[in-house]
Formats: structure tokens, C-alpha cells, sequence
């Protein structure tokens, strides 16, 4: 299954760090049937380190418009989309802003991507590795195509491969070997228009909160966050 977030930069479907507060939301799209599930971040700190969250709002349906994993039909796609999502609003008594969307088919495809870059200053910083990594993204650019995941899975230092993280670590150059995971565009759109088609409904009907605007924010944006949070694990 492929997950993309869309409108949040703070949860990318990991454990929730602690201190944080709020609601979050996950949309599970798929062939048989589409659930939506929101949950409130309760204080504390579980043992793990990671906030405690309580399940508060569930809605699911019966997949309409979706076949093999593939929008098919958008209409009915939308209005199974706008039941499953107004039934865990109406339950949790909140409106989502935020939602990550866990979907299939669209093709997925992965491929390792090297890049090397010298060090300035010679140790190695948080910054140079942000940097290398964008410089991965950026020339990472597959036809046709839309990146999900961007993973670094290998650094070296001066050739020296294996390297776990190499903050701190001096030498002339920093290289790292990034895992990309794409999907194919067409179908990838489709799914978002299909998320923002019940809210610009609803709109019609008083309820003003314009998912086109607060949901489908870019995914480059979503990407660097998601690579700057994976940094700090290697």
C-alpha cells in the first residue's frame, strides 16, 4: 500500500512524538471497501516515548468507483470518499484539515539514487545532509511520475561506505545512496480530485473549509519534511 500525506507535514504515517497535541486523520482508499479513522493525541508519554493517541471518530464504506486499486468512476468514488469521511467527522464531532491516505495501485516503483557532494567546513552538518538529499529529489525526476517516498539507506564519507550517520564526522566528501519510491501521476491525481470533490460539495452547503486548499498542498513540500524527519534514524 502507498501512503501520501496530504495537508499535513507533522505526521507521516509513524508513531506520534510526544508534546505534540491535536487531531489526526487517516483515509484508507480502497477496492472493497474506504475507511476513515480519526484520532485525538492524549498527553503523556508511553513507554516506547511516543504520545498516547484514543481513536474517536471511525467512518467506512463500501468502495464504489475503484477497481484494482484505480479511480474508475470519480462520482461515485467521491460520494463513498464524503460518507466514510462525514461519518468519523460526525462521531468525533470535528472537521479534518489534515489527512493521510493510504492507497493502492498507481504503480509503485523504486530505485536508488546516488549522490556525492564536497563538505563545507569539513564536518559533516545537518545542513549538508538536507542539502544532499534535496540535490537527490531534485534531479530524481521520473517521467510521467510523482515521488513518495525519498529514504536515505546508505552514507559514506571520503569513500567509505556504511556509515550510519555521519553528523560529526569530518572528511572532504559526503555521499549517500537515497531510495525512491514513485507512483504514476495520472492515477495519483485522480485520487486527490476524488478527496477534494465531497469538501468542495460540502462548501456549497455552508461548510467553508476548502479541501482543495488545506489538503492538496504539493507533495515536494511533504517530501523534504518527510526526508528531514528520516535523517535523524540514520
Amino acid at each position: 500500500m502507498n501512503m501520501v500525506s496530504l495537508g499535513s507535514r507533522s505526521f507521516q504515517g509513524r508513531p506520534v512524538a510526544a508534546g505534540r497535541s491535536g487531531t489526526i486523520a487517516a483515509l484508507d482508499v480502497g477496492s472493497s471497501k474506504i475507511s476513515c479513522f480519526i484520532a485525538k493525541i492524549e498527553p503523556g508519554r508511553m513507554s516506547n516515548g511516543h504520545a498516547p493517541v484514543r481513536v474517536i471518530g471511525i467512518g467506512h464504506q463500501v468502495s464504489r468507483g475503484i477497481r484494482a486499486g484505480a479511480i474508475v468512476d470519480m462520482d461515485a468514488a467521491e460520494e463513498a470518499i464524503r460518507v466514510a469521511v462525514d461519518a468519523a467527522e460526525r462521531m468525533a464531532g470535528v472537521t479534518i484539515r489534515e489527512v493521510v491516505v493510504g492507497f493502492s495501485g498507481a504503480e509503485p516503483k523504486s530505485q536508488t539514487v546516488g549522490v556525492r557532494a564536497s563538505i563545507s567546513g569539513g564536518e559533516v552538518s545537518d545542513g549538508d545532509l538536507s542539502r544532499l538529499i534535496n540535490h537527490a529529489q531534485t534531479n530524481f525526476q521520473p517521467e510521467g511520475r510523482d515521488v513518495m517516498h525519498a529514504i536515505p539507506t546508505n552514507y559514506s564519507v571520503d569513500g567509505s561506505r556504511g556509515v550510519r550517520d555521519p553528523r560529526g564526522m569530518f572528511g572532504e566528501k559526503l555521499g549517500v545512496e537515497v531510495h525512491m519510491v514513485s507512483v504514476l501521476r495520472g492515477p495519483l491525481r485522480n485520487l486527490e480530485l476524488c478527496i477534494d470533490g465531497p469538501r468542495r460539495r460540502h462548501d456549497r452547503h455552508g461548510r467553508g473549509d476548502d479541501l482543495a486548499r488545506n489538503l492538496l498542498r504539493r507533495r515536494n513540500g511533504l517530501l523534504r519534511f518527510r526526508v528531514n524527519r528520516r535523517e535523524s534514524h540514520y
